[in-house]
């Protein structure tokens, strides 16, 4: 997580190391976007929105198909 002044900036998912899956390399990644960045700051709610969905595919990472 980054955090600037007391307010998230940014929140990395994966300890930000690329995800390599069948050579396709992503990340993920939260940021915060705008032109105000001093202002700017990650609400928890939206976080933990993210976070579930974040979750649903380390979930299922890996898992061969049926």
């Amino acid at each position: 997580m980054l955090v600037y002044e007391g307010k998230v900036k940014a929140v990395l998912y994966n300890n930000a190391v690329e995800i390599d899956v069948d050579g396709l390399i992503s990340t993920m990644s939260l940021d915060v976007r705008g032109p105000d960045y001093d202002a700017a700051d990650i609400r928890p709610d939206i976080q933990t929105i993210v976070d579930k969905i974040a979750g649903s595919f380390l979930l299922t990472f890996g898992v061969p198909d049926s």
